[in-house]
């Protein structure tokens, strides 16, 4: 039987024209960062500050949304792919932007654009760029997934202290799962979870053993998890 799941999208409507600062992060080529941020939203000096996950800059007048497909999306989305995600949203998208967790870095696809126009997957976590056209809800038509169906395969770090991104949505049977402790406990091995804010246009992240930013989080949304060695090599694991 057929869904229908609805995200919020934040839309820009008028943004100060000024001048971001981007630094490239130790170890992750192409990954440009926020200076003078830290993860836990903190202002510290750009030197000192651990970089920041960020797709490359926006227009000035467009602004990012993180989104899921937590539904079996492959009919309503065609074809099945970022230039069909964008399509199916509207003119308002001008990128689709996937996380890379093999390279730790964003891939985007520009619509209009024959290059980069990678897969879509279901469960999937895209951010999309939109302009101010664009609707402030979006609405997904599809499939409730098979429970147990949505495994993601997971990047680990070296060690325990060592981490590596990697871009999840909760699936829809784990609403057992309320906040991003529990989502680092759910997984195991999580040294990090991270929201995209789009009022801020930045990511948020809660360390794991921190009592700050720990976010609630929901079924179908989506989140960007650092496991480490001691992690699994995919999640949720096999029913």
């Amino acid at each position: 039987m057929k869904r229908i799941l609805s995200s919020t999208l934040f839309v820009l409507a008028l943004l100060a024209l000024g001048a971001l600062a981007f630094l490239a992060m130790n170890g992750a080529p192409g990954l440009p960062v926020v200076a003078g941020q830290s993860p836990d939203g903190s202002d510290v000096p750009a030197p000192a500050a651990e970089a920041v996950l960020a797709p490359e800059a926006p227009a000035a007048t467009n602004k990012y949304n993180f989104i899921a497909l937590p539904l079996d999306s492959t009919d309503s989305i065609s074809p099945f792919k970022a230039a069909g995600l964008a399509s199916y949203i509207g003119s308002s998208v001008k990128k689709v932007v996937r996380f890379d967790a093999l390279n730790q870095s964003f891939k985007t696809h520009t619509v209009g654009s024959p290059f980069n126009n990678f897969d879509l997957s279901i469960g999937g976590a895209y951010l999309i760029e939109v302009d101010n056209t664009a609707d402030s809800v979006v609405s997904f038509i599809g499939d409730v997934p098979t429970q147990g169906s949505l495994v993601f395969n997971l990047e680990r770090g070296a060690t325990t202290a060592d981490c590596k991104y990697n871009a999840i949505s909760i699936p829809l049977d784990r609403s057992d799962i309320t906040n991003a402790a529990g989502l680092a406990t759910a997984i195991g091995g999580v040294n990090k979870v991270t929201r995209w804010d789009p009022s801020s246009q930045s990511f948020k992240t809660h360390t794991v053993g921190s009592p700050f930013n720990n976010f609630s989080v929901a079924i179908g949304y989506p989140f960007l998890v650092c496991v480490n060695s001691a992690g699994p090599a995919s999640w949720p694991a096999s029913p």
